[in-house]
């Protein structure tokens, strides 16, 4: 797409007004503008938070609002979520590489395919691969060649790191891309693992530092005299990304160019996940200053469905001027319109550098007092599926479908059990609930009549007159439904740090029996740390294990899987061929050490990958066997829906 060549006219008074505000009071920006706006220094600013809670609008409009008032500077909004936005929320195609946006002459959008950036990573570096292949094999027992032939764990959000930090490096002979990065990630749970890169690939670089230090280290190399030399271009390799990653870090940490912008809306779901993001956040030292709040609604009228939502949304706002006491908090109205293309995008963007408009809201014909609700088709659900997956984009209400059908399938079959659970990174089940859920099964308490029960405000549950109620409101406790939040970042870290005391074990004993100690040690490293490099999938298999024993027990007769947004959605159907060539992997090394050192922990590991193995094969026949799997998407009556 051609660059515009300047400002369309529309926004040439705009892009004016904005310059005059900067010239302000001896060129100081004036206070009004939030601190991602007020920054002369902004390098990047990262825009996460729960999914559906307004974050590309939010981002888009930032990167509007920048290119106005720096327009001598080059503003670059990307996308990181695996399910992109950025261009609906434009109103215009977005893909892989750089477009301009139509009437903005210094803003550029894209959209990160990290996919092809890594085949583009691998083709590059192709010649270095097949050396550490060729050197870390030469001594060893573990197949390299397998650990590196398939897509590592985490790459894929190395590329989307290299290529933001890429956009804005400046060299003599590389010109920098863009002054300020605008980033619109995925929700909360992938936006976090994302932040988490650079130290994971710091660990992956030590796994080939030490796979290749035997090699080094060798009498018998070095008698070669040319086989290994310092300064060669595998070390080069691996001094490069660890460069790269210590500058992302680098800058990630960088209070003065960079900011972290969570954005919610005023539901309990969206305040606690915002609570656990900025504990997150502090503890990676990335600045948080100001946050967003999306959707405040204001006085409608006659209509009692509105006065009942301003109503639970007073609450809301309380709780979280308490809660964020300290911070910037933005207020953005909820607009009588989708906010979508250039145009809504400006009238955002006027609210959010405080010019205030008259916005224009169609006059409730509906006077009676009464909902008008269109009618629907129920999702149809055959008896003799028992694996329902809810999903579908962040904020749609997936928690709050599954747990309606849950409820739905327990009163129409009183005499089967029907189990809810979440592998959502950032659970709501207990939100949606209104009671304590954690990774026990929890029995649900409900008044077992539609439509009556707990008369409680709903506290942002979704699920409002569904007979629903608090384990210290209903005295009937249904002996059919039953909730489960899976903690399968738990899970992976036990998983690991089993795999780890095994290993050490097991190196302990035999290097106890043999004169090898020097060159085990190589070994044991690399091993122990190849735990940590888990491929993105495999906490859900950890997961999954749990409700498998449940199947193979008979224990219930529904399973409810409350699922992640779209993007984590994907990864979880895609992960089985990724997570089946790792344990392969893995276990095809456990056993070559298990001919050398029969130990009985070592087999026990070998024996439970290899079970986890057949798992995911059985996992994946289960997903994709429509006779008894059965995903249900959720949307909403809107385009970027």
């Amino acid at each position: 797409m051609k660059r515009p060549s300047g400002f369309s006219p529309i926004l040439k008074k705009r892009a004016r007004t904005c310059l005059l505000l900067r010239l302000k009071e001896g060129a100081k920006m004036v206070d009004m503008l939030p601190s991602f706006l007020n920054n002369r220094n902004l390098k990047l600013a990262i825009f996460g938070g729960k999914g559906g809670t307004g974050k590309t609008t939010s981002a888009s409009s930032a990167a509007l609002c920048l290119a106005w008032l720096y327009p001598s500077k080059k503003i670059l909004l990307i996308s990181s979520d695996p399910a992109h936005s950025v261009g609906d929320s434009l109103g215009m195609a977005i893909g892989a590489h750089k477009v301009g946006v139509d009437g903005v002459p210094n803003l550029e959008a894209l959209e990160i395919d990290p996919l092809p950036l890594l085949k583009d990573f691998k083709k590059k570096h192709e010649k270095e691969i097949n050396e550490i292949i060729k050197r870390a094999g030469f001594y060893g027992q573990i197949n390299v060649k397998e650990f590196l032939s398939f897509s590592l764990p985490g790459m894929e959000e190395m590329m989307i790191f290299l290529h933001v930090a890429e956009k804005y490096k400046y060299t003599w002979y590389q010109p920098q891309e863009a002054d300020i990065i605008v980033l619109d990630t995925a929700p909360t749970g992938h936006t976090l693992r994302l932040l988490d890169m650079p130290i994971m690939m710091d660990e992956w670089m030590d796994v080939v530092d030490q796979s290749l230090l035997k090699y080094k280290t060798h009498p018998r190399l070095y008698a070669s005299g040319s086989i290994y030399h310092e300064g060669d271009r595998v070390d080069l390799m691996v001094e490069n990304i660890r460069s790269d990653f210590a500058a992302v870090r680098e800058m990630l940490v960088n209070r003065e160019q960079t900011e972290f912008v969570p954005v919610l809306i005023p539901e309990i779901m969206a305040i606690e996940e915002t609570k656990d993001l900025l504990r997150a956040l502090k503890d990676k030292q990335i600045r948080v200053n100001s946050i967003v709040i999306n959707r405040l609604r204001g006085s409608n009228g006659n209509c009692p469905f509105c006065a009942s939502k301003v109503e639970d949304q007073s609450e809301s706002i309380k709780e979280i001027e308490k809660a964020f006491e300290g911070y910037n908090l933005i207020k953005m109205p909820l607009f009588p319109f989708e906010v979508q293309g250039i145009r809504s995008l400006e009238k955002y963007a006027d609210v959010l550098m405080d010019e205030i408009q008259t916005i224009e809201v169609r006059a409730n014909t509906n006077e009676s007092g009464i909902s008008q609700i269109p009618a629907i088709n129920r999702p149809s659900i055959d008896s003799q599926v028992k694996f329902v997956m809810f999903g579908g984009k962040g904020g749609v209400g997936k928690t709050s479908m599954a747990a309606a059908m849950a409820v739905h399938l327990a009163k129409t079959y009183p005499d089967q059990k029907v189990l809810i659970y979440s592998v959502d990174p950032a659970h709501s089940l207990a939100d949606s609930f209104a009671m304590e859920i954690g990774d026990k099964i929890t029995p649900i308490q409900w008044s077992g009549v539609s439509g009556q029960g707990s008369k409680v405000r709903d506290q942002g549950s979704g699920i409002r007159g569904q007979g629903l109620m608090t384990n210290d409101q209903c005295p009937v406790t249904s002996s059919n439904l039953f909730a489960m939040e899976i903690d399968s970042e738990h899970l992976l870290h036990d998983f690991i740090e089993d795999y780890r005391a095994i290993i050490r074990d097991a190196f302990d004993t035999w290097e106890s029996m043999r004169e090898t100690k020097m060159e085990m040690r190589f070994d044991r490293n690399v091993m122990a740390m190849f735990a940590r490099t888990a491929p993105p999938g495999m906490n859900d298999v950890l997961a999954m294990e749990k409700i498998t024993e449940f199947i193979n027990e008979k224990k219930f007769d529904w399973y409810i899987l409350d699922t992640a947004p779209t993007g984590h959605l994907l990864v979880l159907l895609e992960f089985p061929n990724l997570v089946r060539e790792w344990l392969s992997c893995t276990y095809r090394s456990l056993v070559k050490y298990q001919v050398q050192i029969a130990l009985t922990n070592l087999k026990e590991l070998g024996n439970r990958i290899l079970k986890s193995t057949q798992l995911v094969n059985k996992i994946h026949d289960m997903l994709t066997n429509p006779e008894v799997s059965q995903l249900v998407t959720v949307t909403i009556p809107e385009a970027m829906g």
